[in-house]
């Protein structure tokens, strides 16, 4: 939003049409959904990576994680590139697309690995996954 001077912005602070931080509530609100899977991927790659001579099948548990991890690296890198940069078209729908792939990859790759890694690697994955999958599944089912 563009104020023409200092008084417009004020009165828009007190009736709470903006925060301080220029951020509408949809906009935080898409933060937090796609910034709680990033948090758990973060998470994820730590304890892989500190426990990573105790996985009994370690190229099956960094499949799993490298599955998990991309659709959630491009949800958050379209998010920020919407918000930073410039809007996504309605009429394009190339990000959901490949993040339906991707997820769907993932949700694969998780139970492909949940018969051999018997940890907590194919329940994050698996349910970071299908959280994603559903996330994108219900933004390419407005196309």
């Amino acid at each position: 939003m563009y104020y023409n001077n200092v008084k417009e912005k004020i009165q828009a602070r007190r009736l709470n049409l903006i925060n301080p931080c220029g951020m509408t509530f949809a906009m935080s609100f898409g933060w937090v959904l796609f910034g709680v899977p990033l948090v758990a991927v973060i998470v994820g790659w730590v304890e892989l990576c500190s426990r990573w001579r105790l996985e009994t099948h370690p190229i099956r548990a960094l499949i799993a994680m490298m599955m998990a991890t991309a659709p959630v690296v491009l949800a958050n890198g379209a998010l920020m590139y919407v918000t930073c940069v410039k809007p996504i078209p309605n009429s394009d729908y190339t990000v959901e697309r490949l993040g339906l792939l991707l997820s769907a990859g993932a949700v694969v790759a998780a139970v492909s690995s949940a018969k051999c890694v018997r940890r907590w690697v194919p329940i994050l994955t698996g349910a970071t996954s299908l959280f994603m999958f559903v996330l994108y599944f219900l933004m390419a089912n407005t196309m």
